[in-house]
């Protein structure tokens, strides 16, 4: 994903042909679709304990929604102000953060109770 975004912000800002950049959305849009969009649900009902997992992942669904609400409206304006270049260079930037921060803070769940998985995260 993060490859994909910032050879966008790199065709923005060096006017590569349009089919490549479509090309690049298109391969971010499958690696999306089979990391973060698939996993995003299964891993916040993982990582709470049973007293507190319907109101966390209430609280997380919530915050993911306002955060797309924030990245929808706020996208167009830096688009026209600052070009693609920049928004997706952003994009890049943030997707790679959020690379380091599931290598380093997400444990593997695969085949744990989640009662295993409380112990890891508590």
């Amino acid at each position: 994903m993060t490859i994909s975004l910032a050879y966008i912000s790199y065709g923005f800002a060096f006017n590569i042909s349009s089919v490549e950049i479509l090309i690049a959305i298109l391969v971010y849009i499958a690696f999306f679709a089979a990391s973060f969009a698939a996993i995003l649900v299964v891993i916040t009902s993982e990582m709470f304990p049973n007293y507190i997992r319907g109101m966390a992942m209430s609280i997380t669904s919530t915050a993911n929604w306002i955060f797309t609400f924030i990245v929808v409206q706020f996208s167009p304006y830096i688009l026209n102000q600052f070009g693609g270049a920049i928004l997706f260079g952003i994009f890049a930037i943030c997707s790679f953060l959020a690379l380091i921060f599931v290598k380093i803070w997400i444990p593997e769940t695969k085949g744990k109770s989640l009662e295993e998985i409380e112990k890891e995260l508590f």
